[in-house]
């Protein structure tokens, strides 16, 4: 139990005529409220309440209005027991008789009631100053911070695939590049190499070189007129025969012509046959990189697609996460604020309970300062 009230500063007269001395209402307060103590915690813990707690303001607020609603009681009492004790004042000219048959005497106003006890000031402010110490502390909310949702970790797109086949389709191509080519300069060093051209020999002479075939005719010359012919009679055949000799050198040179032609034809044919093989493997690999590349972006756009649905979705939890912060601080911001008012509201309502049990006290005291809002823990 918290420490007694002080004694209120009645004279002796008024502490022998309301027993204040040893077994007051003070102290028949603190008793009653010890014996009552187990039944007041057996009360709380029935509705759900702690057991008293002399360090709670608020059930020393409720002591302290037991004290003064008992306080009240006793005084009421004693009033009224003192107004029964009190002798009657007989009217003027009239005798009082006691029981024993003794002669009376006159009442001149006799003895009055003993006055009833009355607070002081420093009582009052200091039940104004435990009052106003008792007021409720207000609550703060706390803010709830979870932990920040942390997405998954999507690695980049990774195109190592496509550049290793990039890579080898671009040797490949130079290996048949190379290939082509260096079987085109094979056939051309074969062509080159191999080449004779058999109409075009030096060392075949023509009548008109001046050699008649099998001999001169000089020699014919002789013959003839060894025989005793005309030396000039073989002149004609001669002529004819020069003559023929000359026209099949000319075909000898235009088959000999001829023959250049084709070699010339078979080089150019050659170096064609590789110029069309270059191309047509330039052509597959150019072919070849046009596959890779669209596979390649495909691929990377589906990716980017399932990384955007992956980015959505962590963004969606972010979200809820955010909001589940935002539900709970509000709630809990709520909750604290309406416990708030309802320990203010209970903290006002004994107050006010503690300072009707005094105002018979305040009543018969009218030199009184009475305490402030402020002191009581009342001002808004």
């Amino acid at each position: 139990m918290a420490t007694p009230l002080p004694k209120p500063g009645y004279t002796s007269k008024q502490l022998a005529s309301l027993e204040f001395a040893n077994n007051g209402p003070y102290q028949q307060g603190e008793n009653a409220q010890t014996a009552r103590l187990p039944t007041i915690n057996a009360q709380r813990v029935a509705s759900g309440l702690a057991p008293y707690n002399p360090q709670s303001s608020a059930d020393r607020g409720e002591e302290f209005g037991a004290y003064t609603n008992y306080l009240a009681g006793q005084m009421t009492a004693a009033k009224n027991n003192q107004v029964a004790k009190a002798p009657v004042t007989p009217r003027a000219g009239t005798t009082t008789t006691s029981s024993g048959g003794s002669s009376g005497r006159r009442s001149g106003g006799g003895g009055g009631a003993a006055a009833l006890p009355k607070l002081t000031q420093q009582q009052l402010d200091w039940a104004a100053s435990v009052l106003g110490g008792g007021a409720p502390q207000s609550q703060t909310a706390g803010t709830l911070d979870l932990p920040d949702y942390a997405g998954m970790a999507v690695r980049a797109f990774d195109p190592s695939q496509w550049q290793q086949a990039l890579a080898a389709l671009a040797q490949g191509q130079q290996t048949d590049l190379g290939t082509a080519s260096t079987a085109t300069q094979n056939m051309l060093n074969f062509l080159n190499t191999n080449y004779t051209n058999a109409f075009n020999n030096p060392n075949q002479t023509y009548a008109t070189a001046g050699q008649a075939p099998g001999m001169t005719q000089l020699g014919m010359q002789r013959l003839l007129q060894g025989q005793g012919a005309d030396p000039n009679l073989g002149a004609g055949t001669y002529q004819q025969a020069q003559t023929a000799d000359e026209g099949f050198g000319n075909l000898w040179r235009t088959l000999a012509g001829s023959e250049d032609i084709a070699q010339r034809g078979r080089i150019n044919n050659a170096n064609l046959y590789g110029s069309q093989a270059a191309d047509a493997i330039n052509a597959a690999a150019a072919g070849g990189r046009l596959g890779l590349g669209l596979g390649q972006s495909q691929a990377q756009g589906a990716w980017q697609q399932r990384a955007d649905e992956r980015a959505y979705q962590d963004y969606q939890m972010q979200q809820q996460i955010a909001q589940q912060e935002a539900m709970n601080n509000w709630q809990r911001a709520n909750t604290v604020q309406d416990a708030n008012t309802a320990a203010s509201n209970s903290y006002r309502n004994a107050e006010m309970q503690s300072l009707l049990g005094l105002l018979p006290q305040l009543i018969s005291s009218p030199g009184l300062n009475l305490p402030s809002l402020q002191a009581l823990g009342l001002a808004a």
